[in-house]
């Protein structure tokens, strides 16, 4: 009975140090890497101190998989060492206490660890990991907001946009300069409002500025035109977070690896896809009806008002170019007329509004804005169509006594897709594109790109992910008996310099998991490698156990 007393009461002692040193450990280790490596990195770009917050409690689940065995091991490493050195080793062998029994408590911590780990990545962490990434987004405009405060202006590509003053309650830019062009002669427009729209397509952010009533010019000569609205984009910015297999729970990568139509990613390449077809189906249909001399009609996108302007087309010739955008222009045979391209915009009521006569014409089709419209129950919302004008002759209906205007470049957006047209590729279907690609021959490469993608990026880096997750939490089941075992028998040394020993076999655990996950992305070789790469490193660790329980403390 007193035996057992004295080893109940050890596990107690040893437990309460291994426990309090294990906690404080991960706390410290946390809080750092969250506040240094993320929180505080966005805050500086504008992140509000509330979301900052959020982010910060989201984020922790995150770090604790990443922090807890390291401050397990240390805990271990630093009770059993300063056990062994203050002799109350020497004192419980001498009392009859065998010192594997004494490792018991570094056991079962190291169960509590591997499956607390465990739980963490493939459960808690990638869902928290989610709903901090959406905080983040929700913030992009005070994002922007701030870059434009700071410096003044943001580029989008050739395009520099500056802003006055940023309304984060109704996401409205006041006071907006946009220009466009080489230094030499850059066209400009000006509007008092325009409004900020981020789009998401798959794991891809991009955003777009809608300005309303905007004024353009040019740097040889300035031009008064004003259009209902007129938009920059969408260009894509860079994220804080990507999304990637790690921000899936368990759940989520089973069913990724069952159906790739479940990724999100998968699903925003296809919606591209269909966005492409509906793209080809109107330049065909357009070219089609402007070459044989036809009118060809298109109706300003306002939201759903049943009342829209409405631009109908004119040209000699229309076709499709390498960058896939329609091009209206003139025949290279007759180059009498300098500025082929008529568009007539017509106001609700039929009345003539503007006429427009240009060199050449571009129509692009982009994404649709948020509640933009869409065809049928369920589907998806149609893209909408830009237009620009290059070279352009302005002719107000109203001001027939007044002489033309000119303009380098008139930009027309947003114009609504036509119903049918849209209705005839409500969906495409990923299994269609996978073993019937022919089908569609106008996105053959982008269904390429697509099957390339799932079979050589995503499906591998989801089977590296799950075996990774588990030999993580095994690895780490492990690192903690090891830490504990090093302790011991680093008896007599410098208690840092037995944690830093301990911290080898992790980075060896580490590195061949990373080597792994690299080994199963690399389309030249086998999964099977990439997977004994993965748990090579619990295999070492294994042995290293063996090595010490079996032959180190026996010594």
């Amino acid at each position: 009975m007193e035996s057992r007393g004295l080893i109940a009461t050890l596990y107690k002692y040893l437990g309460r140090d291994l426990l309090r040193t294990a906690v404080l450990a991960v706390a410290a280790f946390t809080l750092v890497m969250t506040t240094f490596a993320v929180i505080e990195p966005l805050r500086k770009q504008g992140l509000q101190a509330t979301q900052a917050l959020r982010l910060f409690v989201y984020l922790l689940p995150v770090m604790c998989s990443l922090t807890l065995p390291i401050a397990a091991v240390f805990s271990a490493t630093f009770t059993y060492g300063r056990f062994s050195m203050d002799n109350e080793l020497t004192a419980c062998r001498a009392g009859g206490v065998s010192t594997y029994s004494l490792l018991i408590p570094a056991a079962i911590l190291g169960l509590a660890v591997g499956g607390s780990t465990i739980y963490l990545n493939n459960e808690l962490a990638p869902k928290l990991a989610r709903r901090g990434e959406q905080t983040v987004k929700a913030n992009l405009q005070g994002l922007l907001y701030q870059k434009l405060r700071t410096d003044g202006f943001i580029r989008f590509d050739a395009w520099l946009l500056h802003a006055d003053a940023v309304d984060l309650d109704t996401g409205r830019l006041h006071g907006v300069v946009a220009v466009d062009g080489d230094a030499e002669n850059a066209s400009f427009y000006t509007a008092s409002t325009a409004v900020v729209e981020f789009l998401q397509e798959g794991d891809q952010t991009e955003v777009r500025v809608l300005a309303i009533h905007p004024t353009s010019g040019e740097q040889q000569g300035f031009m008064i035109y004003e259009t209902s609205q007129w938009s920059i984009g969408p260009f894509p910015i860079g994220q804080p977070f990507r999304e990637k297999a790690a921000f899936y729970d368990w759940d989520e990568l089973q069913a990724i690896k069952a159906n790739p139509m479940s990724s999100e990613v998968v699903a925003g390449k296809l919606q591209h896809i269909q966005r492409l077809l509906l793209a080809d189906e109107l330049y065909r249909e357009m070219a089609d009806t402007l070459n044989a001399g036809q009118v060809y009609e298109l109706t300003q996108a306002e939201g759903g008002r049943p009342q829209r302007y409405r631009y109908q087309f004119r040209c000699s010739t229309a076709w499709i170019d390498r960058d896939h955008h329609l091009v209206l222009g003139g025949s290279t045979s007759d180059l009498s007329d300098p500025r082929p391209v008529a568009l007539d915009v017509y106001t609700p009521d039929g009345s003539l509004h503007r006429s427009f006569h240009s060199r050449l014409a571009h129509l692009k089709v982009s994404r649709p804005r948020e509640g933009a419209w869409s065809v049928g129950a369920g589907a998806a919302q149609a893209p909408l169509i830009s237009v620009t004008l290059e070279d352009v002759e302005v002719l107000e209906a109203d001001a027939a006594d007044m002489r033309p205007s000119s303009n380098r470049r008139v930009n027309f957006g947003e114009l609504e897709m036509p119903e049918g047209i849209a209705r005839q590729r409500r969906t495409v279907d990923l299994e269609t594109l996978y073993n019937r690609p022919e089908d569609y021959p106008a996105v053959l490469a982008e269904s390429e790109d697509l099957r390339e993608y799932i079979e050589t990026d995503l499906r591998p880096r989801v089977i590296a992910e799950m075996h990774g997750r588990l030999a993580y939490g095994v690895g780490c089941l492990l690192l903690v008996p090891i830490g504990a075992a090093l302790g011991l028998v680093y008896r007599g040394g410098h208690l840092l310099s037995a944690f830093a020993l301990s911290c080898i076999p992790a980075m060896v655990l580490v590195i061949l998991m990373v080597m792994g996950k690299q080994m199963i992305a690399n389309p030249g070789a086998r999964d099977a490698a990439g997977i004994a790469a993965i748990w090579g490193g619990v295999v070492l660790l294994g042995a290293l156990a063996a090595y010490l329980y079996g032959v180190a403390l026996r010594r």
